[in-house]
This record gives C-alpha cells, structure tokens and sequence, in this order.
C-alpha cells in the first residue's frame, strides 16, 4: 500500500517550542515540507515559547503558520515544561483535541518544527500497519546488542530494551490510544520537579522510574504491541554501517536526510545534511 491511501483519515500535526529563530526556521522548511502538508485538510500545530519571548514573536509564528496554512489549527500554551516534558505535553493536547474535535481521523501524523518531511513519503511502498516510524539507536546501542546484524533482528522487540522509535516524526493509528506517552507522565513529571529542586543538575532519565524517562522509550512501551513498519527498512543496514564506524552516540540521527521517505531530522539547520 502507499500512504496517501490514508490521508483523508489523517491528521497532520507538529510542535514547536516557539523561539527568536522559529519563525525564521518555518520559512526555509516550508518549501520542502509544503507539498506533503498541503495534502491534509486537518491540520494541528502545537506550541509553547521559550522563557522570556516577546508575545509578538509568538503571534508572528502563528500568523506565519496561518498564512502559509490557511486551514491549520493552532494550540498554543503559555506553560513550559521544559526538555521532555513540554514536549510530551504538546504532543498530549493534539492528541486529545484530534480524540475529541476530530473523531473521523484515524491516523495521527506528528512532526516537529525541525523535521523535513517531503511528498517523497508518499512514493514508497509500505506495509500495512499500524505505526510507521523511523529507528532511534546509537554507536551503543550496537555494541550492546552484539553487533549490527543482531541489533537489526530484534529492534522490534520491547522486551530486549532496544525498542526505541523517533518521537521527531511518526504516523500512529489512534483509533485505541488514549495517551502517546502513558498517563503516569504527570506524576512522573511530579516527582521529577521535586528532585530537581533538590538537586538542580539531576537530569529525568537519571530518575529510578519503572522505565528509562525519555520521549522513545515511553512511546515505545505504547505502541510496543502494535503492528510496526520501519519507513527506513530498505536504508536500515545503511544507517546501522553509519551509526557504527562515526560511533554516533546520538539516537536521533539529526540532520541525516533518509532520501526515499524524504525524511530529516534537521536540527543544526544551518549545517550540513548527511544522505542515506
């Protein structure tokens, strides 16, 4: 199947933590990722806004958006939870408002304001699935797994603790997912604060919770029993021979371009991309 087979059941969505260069960023994404989000008539933006910012540097983002986007909705709170936590909080809201305004739409595609995502996405033949993702894994998680061969086998597999998905972007049938990220996040962001007021440097994965905190992890343990496909399965032995002789120690594999989906995390955007 391709996937524009479930665009008029899709919602496209994205978040952005609102800054002096966002406005700047969304200008020279646009012509990259216009022509995939052009293709949705339901379409969410989620954002908070770094401590500090002026409330016209907010309101020109949003305009920017609404411009570009003329049909697009706009979620935006004045609350920042910070690294992790803010950004599971919007990706809350556009999941809750999509489960409450939007009951047609079965599929939830979510991006962030650093991700390119181009029409290319649409050309490749995938699986039927339930969620489509990109792998996040480093130069460690291969050793640890054995080597790239055993790493490939059973990424997949939650029980072997390297099932980590990209949160940067995703397509999720929500038809059964009431949270993306599990409703323990609130009181694990609970505890967090109080141990970070008692040790400010104390980072939330450095936390005794259940599981590892971060954004993969949690969105793995929600989707870990669903049916999966690697929008990067025909690139995969390619980024594993990367991700081991450069030792990437980076999970989220930024600003490396996956050509046949059409997918970047391009987070140093003014630096160079790397092809696979």
């Amino acid at each position: 199947m391709y996937l524009n087979s479930v665009i008029n059941q899709s919602c496209f969505s994205t978040i952005a933590t609102i800054s002096k260069d966002s406005l700047e960023k969304l200008e020279l994404f646009y012509p990259y990722n216009s022509h995939l989000i052009k293709q949705f008539k339901n379409i969410i933006v989620s954002t908070n806004a770094a401590d500090g910012l002026d409330s016209k540097d907010i309101e020109a983002y949003h305009s920017e958006w609404k411009k570009l986007y003329p049909g697009s909705i706009i979620l935006h709170t004045d609350i920042n939870k910070g690294h992790m936590f803010g950004t599971i909080d919007l990706e809350e809201r556009i999941l809750a408002y999509v489960k409450k305004e939007m009951p047609s739409v079965k599929y939830l595609w979510k991006s962030m304001d650093d991700v390119i995502t181009s029409s290319e996405i649409l050309k490749i033949e995938v699986k039927e699935a339930d969620f489509y993702y990109t792998p996040g894994f480093s130069y460690e998680s291969i050793i640890k797994a054995g080597g790239r061969e055993n790493l490939h086998k059973i990424f997949e597999t939650y029980e072997s603790g390297f099932w980590s998905p990209q949160t940067t972007f995703f397509i999720l049938n929500i038809t059964n997912i009431d949270s993306l990220y599990g409703n323990d996040v609130d009181s694990k962001t609970d505890i967090f604060k109080e141990a970070e007021a008692q040790r400010p440097s104390i980072k939330p994965w450095d936390m005794p919770f259940d599981i590892k905190f971060s954004c993969e992890i949690h969105l793995g343990r929600t989707t870990k029993d669903l049916k999966k496909h690697c929008l990067v399965e025909d690139q995969l032995e390619e980024l594993l021979e990367m991700v081991y002789y450069h030792r990437m120690g980076d999970p989220s594999h930024k600003n490396i371009y996956f050509y046949k989906p059409g997918i970047c995390h391009y987070h140093y955007y003014k630096d160079l991309i790397y092809n696979v």
